[in-house]
């Protein structure tokens, strides 16, 4: 099974346009970094990885918040739902209120508009 950092590491590495070798390198040390830091990092059937970071909102303390990135998935395994099943999962054991999304749009928009849970009532 690939650890989180070979996960990140490749998936970005494999990414071309924007990235290259040191982005990919950075994603995969960020994502140590958050895990190391006590982030919620979960390993999707050993071929996606995701970390959840908590953060308070001054305004609604009250509220469970988390920020997703990074988020990736190997790529012979994107587009077959990979990440989106990763984050429900991530989501029914998180039970947050809201969950900001961070990434590149022209990605991360296709996944949020998939996904309706952003704040729940």
């Amino acid at each position: 099974m690939k650890t989180p950092y070979q996960i990140q590491y490749e998936a970005f590495a494999a990414a071309g346009g924007l990235y290259d070798e040191r982005h990919a390198k950075l994603y995969a040390e960020f994502a140590d970094n958050l895990i190391l830091d006590g982030s919620y990092s979960i390993v999707y059937q050993g071929v996606a990885h995701a970390c959840y970071t908590p953060i308070t909102i001054d305004a609604a303390p009250h509220l469970k918040c988390y920020v997703l990135a990074p988020l990736a998935v190997l790529p012979e395994y994107q587009g077959k739902g990979y990440a989106t099943r990763l984050m429900e999962q991530a989501e029914s054991e998180l039970d947050a209120d809201v969950i900001f999304v961070m990434g590149e749009p022209s990605i991360t928009v296709i996944a949020t508009i998939r996904r309706t849970m952003f704040y729940r009532q």
